[in-house]
């Protein structure tokens, strides 16, 4: 029930409250999957976030799917200052159905984004062969691996 102020009378009207604006995927529910996040005064993106491996909180910033045609060699498209992909939601995810490269505008926005830690993981038909994990702290996107 809600109480209008003006007439004191009560309503069936539910109260909506504004959506949480999320940051990073440490914010985002414990369910793995896409969710959108702001980053410094961009707005919202979708984002596939990893909520189980290693304790969660895993925003995807970068993919490279093996076998494909590219211009572009895996080092070259990290330094590159496009995007890639960013806003195909059919990108955004661990398996290779989408056969294109993926790279997030947060790779060129490493420093204000400030992550803690970085995980590259190498998968194979979307399941997770190896990983590693790099801390991040004080880092940018060209010294962190």
């Amino acid at each position: 029930m809600v109480q209008n102020k003006k007439t004191n009378k009560q309503t069936n009207k539910k109260t909506v409250f504004p959506a949480v604006q999320l940051q990073n995927c440490s914010q985002a529910p414990k369910k793995t999957g896409i969710y959108n996040i702001l980053n410094h005064g961009s707005g919202p993106f979708p984002v596939y976030c990893d909520q189980t491996t290693d304790g969660g909180g895993w925003m995807m910033i970068f993919k490279v799917i093996g076998g494909i045609n590219s211009s572009f060699s895996a080092g070259e498209f990290w330094n590159s200052s496009d995007t890639f992909s960013e806003n195909v939601t059919a990108a955004l995810d661990t398996t290779s159905s989408y056969r294109g490269n993926y790279k997030n505008l947060i790779v060129q926005s490493w420093q204000m984004f400030s992550p803690k830690e970085a995980r590259v993981a190498l998968y194979t038909n979307g399941t997770e062969v190896v990983s590693i994990i790099f801390s991040a702290k004080g880092n940018y996107n060209m010294n962190s691996f």
